[in-house]
Order: structure tokens, then C-alpha cells, then sequence
């Protein structure tokens, strides 16, 4: 049995740590013995760690302090394959690549975009991923978009990069949702989700509700660095009392499941998992047409995605929103290709051929997933 280290900064509430913890779970299945490395325990997604799956955390929540660590451990470990899933950590594995054992093979995942803005900044991010990643063994990224990019840094990277859809756990998503009706506070009511952080961009969301006149009421889940001057922006902008602070929840489903839409204004973005989740529950999305990542989805679920390019078109959609049925759950509107068993049996797929490029062997990958648990 081939074994597979997934390696997490933390257990932050993001998307990319949802779905490491869903990959190592998912890919027991498929014949693969898998393990997480934290550098840190803290987050609310500790608690979404199967008990069964093997967890190892080294205490040392900045990377700078982490590094030698890890790489220590990974030595010890001397697993089959690494897999990262967070930039600076990729960054790390992928410049340190000749430290660890020759025969371990690594894969990095590339969960967003990397030079944004332009400039000296981006040219710097670029040239890291460049030299970091052209030694990794095989790379992941979730949309075309990301892949172009990462593919225009070198050459190399071309052939490296596979698109492998995120995995949604549908089944749980839809067991989240059972039995919750939230109260109606609006005619309209809305949901967003996410860290509040300035890439999500809660701050225009906030100025593009303000214009909306129809009667509406959005419930924000999550939490992070921008949640009080948030408070404020929403107190300034005359909509503190339309909108819901419900910081973290294990069970966001129940909520967004009874929404009448899934709203979103991020900056930048790979996959929005989030989003995913929400057209798991049956939730139409609301974002900006200027991501990459949702105007892809949009391809594939032509009925979940609308987009908007504007404050007038936003406001448009807001208003045509046939409200949800209470009680009666939406059919999921996520296409097959993000389903649990799909996502994973494609990851393993990558994740062999990675290990079998280290090895020079073959790594068997069971045909047909057991079970995708979670």
C-alpha cells in the first residue's frame, strides 16, 4: 500500500483545508494509506479530522519555524508521496525538494491564482513558482485559467499540471441541510461565506447591497481580521440591520440551503469551494463576472451561476430571485464532476501517476472507490 502525507499549515476554516482533509479521507478508498501533517492545530476544521485518520501536528505555527521540522519528519516518514495544498507551504516542499528522500514523490496543489495586480510583486511570485515548482512531480490546479498561468511561468510546468476538480462531499452537504428552515427575515434572503479577509472583498459586497432598494436580508458566515471594521462599514452604509454576523459554523448548509442565493464579490479566487457547497445544496451563486473560476462554472452549471459585471446588474439579479421554498430542499445543481467519489478517483489517478514517475514502478489505484466515507 502506497502511503501518502498531506501536509496543513493549520486547520483554518478555508476551503483548501476542507478539501486536504477530504482528499486523505477519500483516497483510503482507493488503496492509498494516508496521513495529515499540521504545523499547527488550530482551527475549527480539527474537528472535521476523521478519528481514524492518522494525524500528526508539530506545534510550530509559523512556517520559518516549521520548516526544518517538517522536513525532519518527512525524512523520518519517508512516505511515497507528499501533498501540499497552500502556496508558501508548496513554495517550501518545492525549494527543499532535493532534502527529502529520493524515491518520495511530491504534489503540490495549487488552490488560487498567484500573480495578481501585476508589478514587481507579482513578477516576484511568479519567478518563486517558477523554480520552486519545476521540481515537484506532478501539480494540481482546479481550473484552466490556473493552469495557463501556472504553465506561462515555464515550460516545464506544462507538463506537469492536471486539472482535478475539487471534491464535494454531496452527501454530507445534503445531511447538513436536513430539518433546518431558518426564520425569514426578508423577502430575499441571502447568503455569503468565506474568511473575512480583504480578498474576499465583504467591504464591496457590502457597498453593492446598499443599492439594492428590494427587501433583502444576508447572513455572513465566517470570520477573520475584517470583521469589526466590517461591523462598521455595514453601520455606515445604513444596512447593519439587514445584515447577520454568524461567524463559524460546522454545519453552514443548514443555512445556505435555505437561502435564496449564495452571494459572492471576491477579488481573486482558484475554485471557490464555498460556492461549490452551495450548488451542492441546490443554491444559485451570485459573483462577479471578472472571475475566471466562476465564469468556468458557469460552463458546467449554466443554471447554479449568475454573473454580474456591474452594480446595476447585481442589483437586477438580486430582484429577480424567486424565493426558496421553505422546507423543501433544492436539487443539488453541482455537476458530476465535483462529486466526492469523481474528484477523488481523479486525484488518485494523479497521485499514481506522480509516484510511479518517482519510482519508475507502477502504483496500483483501486478501479472503483470502496467507499468515499465522509
Amino acid at each position: 500500500m502506497a502511503d501518502i502525507a498531506f501536509v496543513l499549515p493549520s486547520f483554518a476554516g478555508g476551503g483548501a483545508e476542507r478539501v486536504a482533509i477530504t482528499l486523505a479521507d477519500g483516497l483510503r478508498s482507493h488503496g492509498f494509506g494516508t496521513s495529515l501533517i499540521a504545523l499547527s492545530g488550530d482551527g475549527p476544521l480539527a474537528a472535521a479530522v476523521p478519528a481514524d485518520l492518522p494525524l500528526e501536528v508539530l506545534g510550530k505555527p509559523r512556517l520559518r519555524g516549521a520548516a526544518w521540522p517538517l522536513l525532519r519528519r518527512l525524512r523520518q516518514m519517508r512516505p511515497d508521496l507528499v501533498v501540499s495544498t497552500l502556496p508558501h507551504v508548496n513554495l517550501l516542499l518545492g525549494a527543499a525538494r532535493p532534502l527529502l528522500p529520493k524515491r518520495t514523490a511530491l504534489l503540490l496543489r495549487q488552490s488560487n491564482m498567484v500573480a495578481r495586480g501585476g508589478g514587481k510583486a507579482a513578477r516576484r511570485q511568479a519567478a518563486a513558482h517558477a523554480l520552486a515548482y519545476r521540481n515537484a512531480d506532478a501539480i494540481v490546479a482546479l481550473t484552466a485559467a490556473m493552469r495557463a498561468e501556472l504553465t506561462g511561468f515555464s515550460r516545464r510546468l506544462a507538463a506537469l499540471t492536471t486539472i482535478v476538480p475539487n471534491p464535494v462531499d454531496v452527501g454530507r452537504v445534503r445531511a447538513e441541510m436536513a430539518g433546518s428552515a431558518p426564520l425569514r427575515r426578508a423577502a430575499t434572503e441571502l447568503v455569503a461565506s468565506g474568511r473575512l479577509v480583504a480578498q474576499k472583498n465583504v467591504a464591496g459586497l457590502f457597498d453593492a447591497l446598499a443599492g439594492v432598494t428590494s427587501d433583502w436580508h444576508l447572513s455572513l458566515l465566517g470570520d477573520g481580521p475584517e470583521r469589526h471594521s466590517l461591523a462598521d462599514r455595514a453601520r455606515t452604509l445604513g444596512i447593519a440591520g439587514r445584515v447577520s454576523f454568524l461567524g463559524f459554523t460546522d454545519r453552514p448548509a443548514a443555512i445556505v440551503g435555505a437561502a435564496d442565493a449564495f452571494l459572492m464579490a471576491s477579488l481573486w479566487e482558484g475554485m471557490p469551494n464555498a460556492a461549490l457547497e452551495a450548488l451542492a445544496c441546490g443554491t444559485p451563486v451570485i459573483g462577479p463576472a471578472g472571475l475566471p473560476a466562476l465564469r468556468e462554472l458557469a460552463v458546467a452549471a449554466p443554471d447554479g451561476i449568475r454573473l454580474f459585471a456591474s452594480p446595476d446588474e447585481f442589483a437586477r439579479l438580486i430582484a429577480g430571485l424567486p424565493a426558496a421554498a421553505r422546507g423543501t430542499p433544492r436539487p443539488s445543481l453541482l455537476p458530476e464532476a465535483f462529486a466526492l467519489d469523481n474528484a477523488v478517483a481523479s486525484f488518485a489517478a494523479v497521485a499514481a501517476a506522480a509516484m510511479a514517475r518517482r519510482q519508475g514502478t507502477t502504483v496500483a489505484v483501486l478501479a472503483r472507490p470502496r467507499s468515499a466515507g465522509r
